[in-house]
């Protein structure tokens, strides 16, 4: 069965939907290497963020410079069919809400996501599972790390893993993705 069967498509944000890593690595002035190897080793930037006291600079960061994140290919317009052809879409990402919702209207992408399950919802499993119940079906999760694919597996999701994000090249994923567009063709 694939996507447009399935009628719901959940997604990662970072590694996933958008090339974030350099971003927040340009605005809190760090090298990009140094903050992707932190990230890669599972730390989050939220978390981080807080621990060196630059959160509320860069909740303000996030909401004025947004717009500079980089899109992984042609996301709007696959999102604008996903939705004209009656795919329920949401987003449940280990980001914060203070960061996520303000990230997603500054690239236009909010209207296309029913649901936006932020990091402060609880663990990625059941936001996962609690967005299938909402929308109603078993749930493809698009996502780039292995931990994705264990969360989505945990919910009894199906996973395609987004092969051009940050994480390792997952064996047990149920679909590999090569480019953004192909989230169409599951």
């Amino acid at each position: 069965m694939g996507l447009m069967d399935s009628k719901v498509v959940i997604f990662d944000l970072d590694g996933t939907v958008w090339d974030s890593w350099p971003w927040y690595a340009r605005l809190l002035g760090v090298e990009p290497e140094g903050l992707a190897s932190q990230l890669r080793a599972g730390k989050n930037i939220a978390s981080m963020l807080r621990k060196e006291g630059h959160e509320a600079d860069f909740q303000r960061l996030a909401e004025t410079h947004a717009k500079d994140l980089a899109l992984y290919g042609p996301v709007e317009e696959v999102l604008k069919q996903m939705t004209a052809t009656g795919v329920r879409t949401a987003v449940v990402t280990n980001l914060p809400g203070w960061m996520a919702e303000p990230m997603l209207a500054a690239k236009s992408l909010s209207e296309y996501f029913e649901l936006v399950l932020p990091w402060s919802s609880g663990s990625k499993a059941p936001r996962i599972r609690r967005s299938a119940q909402k929308l109603g079906s078993r749930p493809w999760y698009v996502g780039d790390m292995a931990t994705d694919r264990f969360a989505a597996h945990r919910a009894e999701a199906r996973f395609a893993w987004a092969s051009w994000g940050y994480g390792e090249e997952d064996p047990e994923a149920d679909r590999v993705l090569s480019d953004f567009d192909e989230v169409v063709t599951l």
